[in-house]
C-alpha cells in the first residue's frame, strides 16, 4: 500500500506541474493586458519591472506555489480514482475537481467581472454580462462545493477501506477539516453581543468617494441613507462644498480644516517633503482626549498609509513603485484569481486590495462589525472612519449591484465598468453609453449604501447608535456627462456635481436638533469644528467655523460663508473638453510621475512640474448666489460669472452682464490668495504665479 501510495503522489507531483504551468504562464501569453483606472499610472510599473525584476518574480512564486497546492491534491485524487475504481469512474473523478474549480472561476467573474474583464476576450464578457441577469454567483460556488465534495468523499471511503483506518481518518480530517476551518475563520463573521461600557460618545465618519448630491434623493439608490435622513437625530446640509474635488488634497482639508493652498496638499501625488510633517487636526485632538482613532478603506484611500494625522489604525493599502507590480503580476493570473479573492489564501496577495474592481464595500463594513464588540466593551470612545471607493471611477461595483440598474439590451463595452475608452476628457458618449455609465454608478452607490445599512444595523443591536455621532460626506461629486462636464472630478469648476458633496450629520443623545435640514453655504473645512463641538470638546480646527449652534438652538444670524475651490492635476494633456482650451499646457499623468524611490517607492509628482501646476490651476471663489471662476490661458485670464441659483450648470456666463459682481469676487478671489499663499505665490497682472 506505500508503494502505491508513493505511486500515486509521483503521478500527482507531474500532472502538477502541468496544470500548474497551465493555470500561470497560459493567461499570461493568450490573454491582453490588464488596465488600472484608465491611466498610465500601471503601466509604470511595468515599465520599471526590469529595475525591479524580483518583485514580479516573488509574486509569481506565490501564485505558482498556490497553483501547485491546488494541482497536487486533485492529481492525488485522481491517481487514487484511477487505481481504485473501475469503468468510467476514473475518468469522472479526476475531472469533478476541475468542473468545481471552473464553477467557482465562473462564479468569482460574476461576483467581481471588473477584475477579470480586462483579460477576457470581448466574447466571453458579453456571455458574463446576460449569464449574471439569471444565475447567481452562490449557485455557482454552491455547486463547485458539491462536485468537489462528492468524489473526494467517495475516494476517501476507498483510502479507508484500503488501509489503516485510523491512519486515514486522520489524513481524511487534516484534507478537508483544516480548509473548511480556514476558511470559516477568514470568511464569515459570527455576531457577538456585548454590553457597552460607559464612554464619551463614538464617532462613525464615512467617506463615500465621488458621491453625488442629487443621488440622496433617489430611495432606490440610498435606501439606508434614507432612513438615516429621517431619523430625529439626523441634519441635512443643503449647500456643502468641497475645496479641491481631488481625494487626497480634500481629504487633508477635511482633516486640518484648512483650505489646500495651506495645507501644501493640492494634488492626489504629493512628495515626501510634502507630506512628511505631521497633518494636526480634529483626529490628533480626539486621540489626545482619549478616543482610539481608526481609519479603514480600499483602493482610493491609499493616501492614508502616506501621512500622519493622528489615527491609531491604519487599514489601508499602499499606491507604491511595489504595490503596482504586485498587483499588475496578480491580475495577470485570470485562472487563478479565485484563490487569491477567496479563502484562507487571499491575505498573502493584499496587492489587490488596490485594484478599483476588488473594491467590495462588505470587506470595509465586515472588518468594522468584526471588530465592534471589542470596541464596545473596551470603555474607551472611538472614531471609526470608514472610506468607500466603490463609486469612484471606473465604478466597478460587485454582483448584483453592477447589473442593478442596467438592462439585459445594452450591447456597448461598458458591462461591468467605465472602460478608459469613454474618458473624462476625450471622447463623447451616446445615449445608451451614457445611460449604463450612469447605471453603473448608481450601482455602486447602491453597493456602499447596502453595506452602511448593515453597519447601522449592528450599531444598533449593539446598543451603540443613540451615543454614536454619525457624518457622511463624500471627498468630491462627479460629472456624469451633463452638457460639455463630460465626466469624471478634478478637470474643472462648472457645475454643482463636483463641488457640491451630500452632508449628514447624526447627533448623540443629549444633542436634540431644532431643525432637520439648513441650506446655508458650508465647507468642508467645517466639518472638523462641528465634531468636536458634539462631542463635548470644543476646540479650534484650523479655519474652520463651528455648526452645532445652527443645529441645536436658532440663531439669528446666518453666517456668510465663502467657499473657495481649485482644481487637481489634469491627468490628459489632449481632449475635446472645453477646460482642455482654456488651460496652460503640461505633460499627461505618465510623464508628470515618478517613483519616489528614496522613500518606500511611492508615486510622486515630478518636482519640475510643481509650479507650473500651482499657476495653470483653475479657481473658484463662491459667494451667496454667485460664483467666479478663474482660467489662466495661454492668451491671458479668463473669468466667468454665473448665478448658481438660477444656473446650476453653468451654462450662462454673466462676467459681461455683471462687472460690479465680477469685479467683487475677483477682489474676493485676490484676497484669499494673499491671506493662504503669501509664502509660495505672489500676483503678478492678476495671474497668480509662484514666487
Amino acid at each position: 500500500m506505500g508503494i502505491r501510495f508513493g505511486a500515486h503522489c509521483l503521478q500527482a507531483l507531474g500532472f502538477a506541474l502541468v496544470l500548474t504551468l497551465s493555470l500561470t504562464l497560459v493567461p499570461l501569453v493568450c490573454f491582453p493586458a490588464a488596465s488600472f483606472l484608465g491611466k498610465d499610472v500601471s503601466q509604470l510599473a511595468v515599465g520599471v519591472v526590469s529595475f525591479y525584476p524580483w518583485i514580479a518574480l516573488g509574486e509569481l512564486l506565490k501564485i505558482f506555489a498556490l497553483a501547485f497546492v491546488l494541482a497536487f491534491f486533485v492529481g492525488v485524487g485522481a491517481a487514487g480514482a484511477a487505481d481504485g475504481l473501475r469503468r468510467l469512474r476514473w475518468v469522472v473523478f479526476p475531472v469533478a475537481p476541475l468542473f468545481a474549480y471552473g464553477c467557482w472561476l465562473i462564479g468569482s467573474m460574476l461576483k467581481y467581472p471588473a477584475l477579470f474583464e480586462g483579460r477576457l476576450p470581448a466574447w466571453v464578457q458579453r456571455l458574463l454580462f446576460h449569464i449574471g441577469f439569471k444565475v447567481t454567483p452562490q449557485s455557482l460556488f454552491a455547486l463547485a462545493i458539491i462536485v468537489a465534495t462528492v468524489p473526494f468523499l467517495r475516494n476517501a471511503m476507498h483510502l479507508v477501506r484500503s488501509v489503516h483506518r485510523a491512519r486515514a481518518y486522520r489524513m481524511v480530517i487534516a484534507m478537508v477539516l483544516l480548509p473548511l476551518l480556514l476558511l470559516l475563520v477568514t470568511e464569515l463573521s459570527w455576531p457577538v453581543r456585548v454590553e457597552p461600557r460607559p464612554a464619551g460618545a463614538n464617532i462613525l465618519f464615512v467617506g463615500i468617494d465621488s458621491l453625488r448630491t442629487d443621488r440622496l434623493q433617489k430611495s432606490e439608490v440610498t435606501p439606508s441613507l434614507h432612513e438615516l435622513l429621517v431619523d430625529p437625530q439626523t441634519i441635512v446640509w443643503r449647500d456643502h462644498y468641497v475645496g479641491i474635488p481631488r481625494t487626497f488634497p480634500s481629504w487633508i482639508e477635511m482633516l486640518q480644516g484648512l483650505p489646500a493652498a495651506s495645507t501644501g496638499i493640492r494634488h492626489m501625488f504629493p512628495g515626501f517633503a510634502e507630506r512628511s510633517r505631521p497633518f494636526a487636526g480634529w483626529v490628533s485632538q480626539l486621540n489626545g482626549r482619549g478616543y482610539e482613532t481608526t481609519v479603514r478603506s480600499d483602493f482610493a484611500g491609499d493616501i492614508f498609509p502616506r501621512f500622519q494625522a493622528g489615527f491609531d489604525h491604519v487599514y489601508a493599502p499602499s499606491l507604491t513603485l511595489m504595490t503596482m507590480i504586485r498587483l499588475n503580476t496578480d491580475q495577470a493570473c485570470v485562472a487563478l484569481l479565485p484563490m487569491m479573492i477567496t479563502g484562507p489564501f487571499k491575505f498573502l496577495f493584499s496587492a489587490l486590495k488596490e485594484s478599483p474592481a476588488y473594491a467590495d464595500p462588505e470587506h470595509l463594513g465586515l472588518e468594522f462589525r468584526r471588530q465592534l464588540p471589542q470596541k464596545s466593551s473596551a470603555g474607551k470612545p472611538w472614531l471609526e472612519t470608514l472610506f468607500f471607493s466603490t463609486a469612484h471611477f471606473p465604478y466597478a461595483a460587485p454582483y448584483p449591484y453592477y447589473s442593478l440598474f442596467s438592462t439585459t439590451a445594452y450591447s456597448g463595452p461598458y458591462r461591468f465598468q467605465k472602460n478608459p475608452e469613454l474618458s473624462a476628457g476625450n471622447d463623447a458618449a451616446d445615449g445608451e453609453e451614457v445611460a449604463q455609465v450612469r447605471a453603473l454608478y448608481d450601482g455602486s452607490i447602491r453597493a456602499v449604501d447596502a453595506e452602511l445599512g448593515r453597519v447601522f444595523q449592528q450599531l444598533k443591536a449593539q446598543g451603540l447608535w443613540d451615543n454614536t455621532l454619525v457624518i457622511v460626506t463624500a471627498d468630491h461629486g462627479e460629472d456624469l456627462f451633463e452638457r460639455d462636464h463630460l465626466q469624471g472630478h478634478g478637470e474643472h469648476l462648472r457645475g454643482e456635481n463636483v463641488l457640491k458633496v451630500p452632508l449628514l450629520i447624526k447627533l448623540p443623545k443629549g444633542l436634540v436638533p431644532t431643525v432637520k435640514d439648513l441650506d446655508f453655504t458650508t465647507r468642508s473645512i467645517d466639518i472638523g469644528a462641528t465634531i468636536m463641538a458634539a462631542v463635548g470638546l470644543p476646540a479650534a480646527v484650523g479655519e474652520g467655523v463651528n455648526l452645532l449652534p445652527w443645529m441645536i438652538g436658532r440663531p439669528q444670524d446666518t453666517p456668510k460663508l465663502l467657499a473657495y475651490a481649485e482644481t487637481g492635476l489634469w491627468f490628459a494633456r489632449t481632449g475635446t473638453a472645453y477646460f482642455q482650451k482654456y488651460r496652460l499646457d503640461y505633460p499627461g499623468i505618465s510623464g508628470l510621475l515618478n517613483f519616489d524611490q528614496g522613500y518606500s517607492g511611492e508615486i510622486v509628482l515630478n518636482p519640475l512640474y510643481q509650479q507650473i501646476m500651482v499657476t495653470a490651476k483653475h479657481r473658484m471663489m463662491l459667494d451667496g448666489d454667485y460664483k467666479l471662476i478663474y482660467m489662466p490661458t495661454p492668451q491671458g485670464l479668463r473669468y466667468e460669472l454665473y448665478n448658481r441659483r438660477t444656473d446650476p450648470e453653468n451654462f450662462y456666463d454673466l462676467s459681461d452682464k455683471e462687472p460690479k459682481i465680477l469685479a467683487a469676487l475677483q477682489q474676493k478671489l485676490f484676497a484669499f490668495v494673499a491671506a493662504h499663499e503669501s509664502h509660495s505665490s505672489q500676483l503678478v497682472d492678476q495671474f497668480v504665479v509662484p514666487k
